[in-house]
């Protein structure tokens, strides 16, 4: 093997690849050794091609070229969709939608700056439900958060709580004082 790369033009890359998805054009095990867990250790130079549908890494070396082809679509965007049922304290009077709308309308991050929700996340109200989608990031544990401070800035946390009912949606239920009580009786 001839060396014509100088030593500082030399990058060492230690590169996962899926042993399924990768295919060696003229491997040579002596100088690329692929291992059973799939690792591939080279000094190389390297191009990168990024399509619409794919993305294909080559890498060309003194004696031997390997390219991975990542045979997988690249995603659209993810539309994150959740809601928090607020019927049972509306009903009560205790709660007000529009408030607490507005309190996640200034509250939410997007891009690290409050308030600016642009088109990325999108609040709308429904009668007694709020519903929240989003096609950045959004963890429904951010939103529980959320909706814990509005109840505490409220005063209402000391008798309401937030409960998950399904995946992608939670409840705001009041505590269940009844079944607690009913305990104490029976020590008695």
């Amino acid at each position: 093997m001839t060396n014509h790369h100088a030593e500082n033009q030399w990058l060492l890359y230690s590169i996962e690849i899926n042993r399924q998805s990768a295919s060696f054009a003229n491997p040579n095990q002596k100088y690329h050794g692929s291992t059973s867990k799939g690792y591939c250790v080279c000094y190389c130079t390297h191009s990168i091609t990024v399509s619409a549908r794919a993305l294909r890494v080559s890498y060309d070396t003194c004696d031997a070229q390997i390219t991975w082809n990542i045979g997988k679509k690249l995603s659209k965007k993810q539309v994150l969709k959740f809601t928090v049922d607020c019927t049972i304290p509306v009903n009560d009077r205790v709660l007000d939608t529009s408030s607490f709308e507005k309190f996640l309308h200034d509250r939410i991050k997007v891009n690290g700056k409050a308030g600016d929700l642009g088109d990325s996340v999108t609040i709308s109200r429904v009668n007694a439900k709020l519903t929240i989608v989003s096609t950045i990031p959004f963890s429904k544990r951010y939103l529980k958060y959320l909706t814990k401070k509005y109840l505490k800035k409220q005063q209402l946390r000391d008798y309401l709580h937030v409960i998950a009912s399904d995946r992608q949606s939670y409840q705001i239920r009041y505590f269940n004082i009844h079944d607690a009580g009913a305990g104490d009786d029976d020590d008695e």
